[in-house]
């Protein structure tokens, strides 16, 4: 499943065309969460084509969240990921950071859907650097278009506060979104949740040195049904040149009197 082989140069990690994807974090007992952690930082290379099967760094949902472990992947310098989905995410509480660290080298994700944080479960998550160096690159699962990127959004009912964190800053990034959501739930509950993305410098070969390109960027939105009453927090800094078709913020369109 992961063939590691080291040389003079380093080594290198492949993970190729394997159907079952790869779960890091793979606890479904209610109450329970894992503590794991891959670090392949002492790698030259990582490479990982899962097709259509997703990359998870966390637990799948369960019945109770008061479990406070997270797990973390940290690449390799050059790391290249094909999949349908990456995930940070977790049925844990927010206590339990599910982490993505990236390399110091060139990282790139092909995949069509980049969720960090708060899609069906309760729990928190993270993309980040390692380190002070590193760049990235965002496309969808077939290399030339655009991928949906998902910073604590999605449709848990949970009356936790799930949290998303993407955080770019001092670092090179060339990303090429459809729909970026920050701060979204549409679950009923009372539930909250906080969503932040932060970008200030375009890769040295982003197209036309635009470092972030979507068709659209929503901040904070919360939808649903009657019930639905929790809020959501959307926070979007950006430090350099990008392209947004369309922004919106602070949309709320459930019917509800408060």
């Amino acid at each position: 499943f992961i063939e590691a082989q080291r040389g003079v140069a380093g080594g290198a990690g492949l993970v190729s065309d394997h159907a079952l994807g790869l779960n890091v974090g793979l606890n479904i007992t209610t109450n329970v969460s894992n503590a794991a952690t891959l670090d392949l930082t002492g790698l030259s290379t990582f490479y990982a084509n899962l097709g259509a099967a997703n990359f998870v760094v966390g637990d799948p949902t369960n019945s109770g969240g008061t479990a406070a472990a997270g797990s973390t992947v940290m690449l390799a310098p050059t790391s290249t990921i094909f999949a349908t989905s990456i995930t940070a995410d977790s049925a844990s509480n927010p206590n339990a950071v599910q982490q993505i660290k990236l390399g110091s080298g060139t990282n790139q994700f092909n995949a069509n859907t980049v969720t960090i944080g708060g899609s069906a479960n309760r729990g928190a998550g993270s993309l980040t650097f390692n380190g002070a160096n590193g760049t990235l690159k965002i496309r969808n699962l077939a290399g030339t278009g655009r991928a949906t990127m998902n910073v604590q959004n999605g449709s848990t009912g949970t009356g936790s506060t799930p949290i998303g964190t993407v955080d770019f800053a001092g670092h090179g990034v060339d990303l090429y979104l459809g729909t970026l959501t920050i701060g979204g739930r549409s679950g009923l509950t009372t539930g909250s949740g906080t969503g932040t993305f932060t970008y200030d410098t375009a890769a040295s070969d982003a197209p036309s040195g635009i470092g972030l390109d979507a068709t659209t960027i929503n901040v904070a939105s919360r939808t649903g049904t009657a019930g639905t009453s929790g809020n959501v927090t959307g926070t979007l800094n950006i430090g350099a040149n990008a392209t947004i078709g369309t922004l919106t913020m602070s949309t709320n369109s459930v019917a509800l009197t408060s």
